[in-house]
């Protein structure tokens, strides 16, 4: 009889082992430093580094004003004790994140090693570079979440003055940049092997106890360990990441990835950006967007001029990483997932009945399911079931973490074809996007965004042809709209282009009266309450759009109300039938009352 190995002496035996990964290390946490601050707001709590020196900077949270110097000059001396010691950056092993900074050789290049080409932004922490607008910018940082103006790509002006030129006027001022998504997603059939039983076992633990992803590495690294020493000849492939183990099954989603302008939001190529030279070297690029770019004086087309970009030591190389990444997910490729399930194209078929009486118990029976796209054509119908989309579309923020001002938002829609038991369960979502931080993106500027949204739903409306369905192994022809925005009402006023609250109601032409009386604006007094058309609304946003300096689009903004939005691109886009109440905020948080 054969020895055998236990789990515990292969841990044991890992351990002794001083040049090999200590099971240990895997799962130790990142140590996390608070410090207690003592501004009004705080009392005492413990905060993290960033939010203490927000809070130190802010005068409005302190009674004594010497009470605060004293927390800034604890904070000075902390950062210079730091900068002192030697702090070797970490390096993580993570496939997922950007491939120039996967080198183990990869160290931070001191600002003054570089003076002709380091702007004196880099000279602040994360949070100041972050929010901090350059000198050229105009707008005053103060004013991002109030009616201020966006930067726009070059505009055309024509004297033309047709529909088709304000449409393809309108294309190309937040015009995403060019990439390849012409990749199709098919699944492939899973070998019969120990490994994908255990890799299935690891995402199917993962979904049930709803685990995050650092605990599935850890768990899938550990595996790894442990398999590898029973048998390595049979577990020499088995995968040690969370990355290659989505790989071994195939179900890695692929996505496009833009650098993000951290100042005005404007999305680039990340390949002409880290391969940005000048004089034949690798040099830190600006982003050179200009908010007016008609307006005749060049001082005052708002060139933003926020570095893109951070330079590093790889290898012995110089190379430019950009400083903030957008992953932008395939609506697509998620398209083909969901169809490529059993069972999702019979769960689509109930949509297509007609129902007759007066009763509405779902969208089906509404007025835009059975009148779409208001053309004297018909969208949804018994024989287009299964290939003709209605999605539903929701934009929300939400503070991913626990001890600092953060706020992020996500966009995601869901299939209306679908039961309402299906709809709007994690699977059946399809992810459009997560707007960064740390502060919501102001106003018009969320349309750097939704470009390239809008130009995927663009080529479902024309037609796409899935690959391969469940049902249909030679592929399915579909088509795609967003038929619904359901949202908490600020936030679809913001993807639609509507006004504030205070301003105008986003479904009539009522404006609102301030009271001095009672200090506040409302509705009230006599008023025939007409419905706002999509034309009237599309007109004044392109009327908004031509508009070449701040106060100009102000002035046009104050009589009509109405700011350009990505959405309008898509040629079925009702900006007022489409915005519809969110019943979460409005019916069941009790604004309604």
């Amino acid at each position: 009889m054969s020895n055998k190995t236990s789990v515990a002496d292969l841990i044991k035996h890992n351990k002794n082992c001083k040049n090999e990964t200590s099971v240990a290390d895997l799962l130790k946490p990142k140590k996390k430093y608070l410090y207690a601050c003592n501004c009004i707001l705080c009392n005492g709590e413990e905060v993290d580094p960033r939010t203490l020196k927000k809070h130190a900077k802010d005068k409005r949270l302190w009674k004594l004003n010497h009470n605060r110097k004293d927390q800034e000059n604890a904070i000075m001396t902390s950062e210079q004790n730091l900068t002192r010691t030697n702090s070797k950056k970490r390096k993580i092993d993570d496939p997922d994140s950007f491939q120039l900074n996967n080198s183990d050789n990869e160290e931070g290049i001191p600002p003054d090693s570089f003076p002709d080409s380091f702007p004196d932004s880099f000279q602040l922490n994360e949070e100041e570079n972050i929010n901090t607008f350059s000198s050229n910018f105009r707008v005053p940082a103060s004013k991002l979440d109030k009616n201020d103006d966006n930067n726009y790509e070059n505009e055309e002006e024509t004297d033309d003055n047709t529909d088709q030129e304000e449409e393809n006027e309108g294309e190309n001022i937040f015009t995403s940049p060019k990439f390849d998504s012409d990749e199709v997603f098919v699944m492939e059939n899973l070998n019969d092997s120990l490994e994908t039983e255990i890799i299935l076992w690891l995402f199917k633990f993962q979904q049930r106890f709803r685990l995050t992803d650092t605990a599935i590495k850890a768990l899938i690294k550990f595996l790894h360990i442990v398999l590898t020493r029973l048998n390595n000849s049979q577990f020499k492939k088995f995968p040690n990441s969370l990355f290659k183990a989505k790989g071994y099954l195939n179900i890695l989603q692929p996505k496009m990835q833009l650098a993000v302008c951290n100042n005005c939001h404007k999305m680039h190529n990340v390949e002409d950006i880290v391969t940005y030279k000048k004089e034949g070297k690798v040099t830190i690029k600006n982003c050179l967007h200009e908010e007016f770019p008609d307006n005749p004086t060049p001082s005052r087309r708002n060139q933003c001029n926020n570095p893109l970009t951070v330079l590093k030591k790889r290898k012995g190389e110089t190379i430019a990483v950009p400083r903030s990444l957008y992953p932008k997910p395939s609506i697509c490729q998620q398209l083909s997932m969901l169809y490529q399930r059993p069972g999702f194209e019979n769960m689509l078929k109930p949509s297509g009945f007609q129902r007759k009486g007066d009763i509405y118990s779902d969208i089906y029976d509404g007025k835009v399911w059975k009148t779409f796209p208001f053309d004297g054509s018909t969208f949804f119908t018994p024989e287009t079931a299964t290939s003709h989309l209605g999605l539903l579309f929701n934009l929300d923020w939400f503070q991913p973490f626990t001890y600092t001002q953060h706020s992020t938002g996500a966009i995601y829609a869901s299939i209306c074809n679908l039961p309402r038991s299906e709809k709007n369960k994690p699977e059946n979502i399809i992810y459009l996007g997560f707007l960064p931080g740390p502060k919501e993106v102001g106003l018009e500027r969320i349309n750097h965004y939704l470009a390239p949204i809008v130009d995927e739903f663009l080529k479902l409306w024309k037609g796409w042809k899935v690959p391969k369905t469940y049902q249909c192994p030679g592929g399915l022809n579909i088509k795609v709209a967003l038929i619904v925005g359901s949202s908490d009402i600020p936030a679809t006023r913001k993807l639609f282009g509507h006004g504030s609250a205070v301003m105008k109601c986003h479904r009539c032409e009522k404006r609102s009266i301030y009271s001095g009386e009672y200090n506040k604006t409302h509705y009230g007094g006599d008023h025939n309450y007409e419905i706002s058309t999509a034309e009237s609304h599309k007109k004044y946003a392109h009327e908004w759009l031509q508009c070449n300096s701040k106060n100009s689009r102000d002035n046009h903004f104050k009589k009509h109300g109405v700011r350009w939005s990505e959405l309008l691109r898509l040629p079925y886009m009702d900006p007022i039938r489409f915005a519809a109440v969110d019943p979460m905020h409005c019916l069941f948080l009790g604004v309604a009352k």
